[in-house]
């Protein structure tokens, strides 16, 4: 009887041992979304989900709400009210972007390292590839642009990083990271078309990149990031 429990035990461990031995699910590799034109553009749709929202910037109040322009009936977590009565602090802080967008900057940053090598099958997708990569330049130096709106200086991060990094980065000054984000709007623009196809409306265009462009060279212009009043600034804004 006893050796054939264990028989049984044994038998039993080797096949459980097997149904938990499986390839990982739910998901594709790396190779199969840069590997094809389709996933790839699928891939950069989904950076587009990172964009904050301003109508609903911490997906609970409005701005409006949480000023006297608004009255919102109802208290909820992370209502206006957190903010109506001073409640935010660092360690509770429902507006904070910080990690979300950095975690679309490292999806951005590995769609710039792979797209050059994504087949292309005809003219459409090669045109595409150059439009992919003009929106993905635009989205970095649109989460970048949040982060220095929200932040001031902020540490450049331009490739995707490992856990065997030194992740100790110090913010790059306010000159860096400015020229930072004009340069990512002005690659964007050489990239991107004044107006899209209607299959790819809501997409960046050039007249966005462009516009962030300025709207970012106002920003640094200001007496915030301009103390001295440095009229060159002025004058690229």
């Amino acid at each position: 009887m006893i050796c054939i429990l264990g028989v049984l035990t044994f038998s039993g461990c080797k096949k459980f041992d097997e149904y938990l031995d499986k390839a990982e699910t739910g998901g594709l590799t790396e190779q199969e979304v840069f590997g094809d034109y389709v996933q790839t553009e699928k891939y950069l749709a989904n950076v587009y989900s990172h964009l904050p929202n301003e109508w609903m910037p911490a997906n609970s109040f409005t701005y409006a709400a949480a000023s006297d322009e608004a009255k919102c009936p109802v208290v909820y977590f992370n209502g206006p009210q957190v903010f109506t009565r001073g409640l935010i602090s660092p360690n509770h802080n429902p507006l904070d972007v910080w990690a979300s967008l950095y975690a679309a900057i490292r999806k951005v940053n590995r769609f710039i390292e792979k797209i050059d090598a994504v087949p292309a099958k005809n003219t459409t997708q090669i045109a595409g590839k150059n439009r992919m990569k003009g929106e993905a330049y635009f989205l970095r130096a649109f989460f970048y642009a949040e982060l220095h709106k929200r932040y001031g200086r902020v540490p450049v991060i331009d490739r995707v990083l490992q856990v065997t990094d030194d992740l100790n980065i110090p913010r790059n000054s306010e000159e860096e990271l400015v020229r930072f984000i004009v340069d990512d709007c002005n690659e964007a623009a050489a990239n991107l078309l004044p107006v899209n196809t209607s299959a790819n409306i809501g997409r960046a265009t050039k007249g966005a990149a462009l516009m962030l462009k300025s709207r970012v060279l106002l920003y640094s212009a200001s007496l915030l990031h301009n103390p001295g009043s440095d009229v060159q600034k002025w004058q690229r804004a």
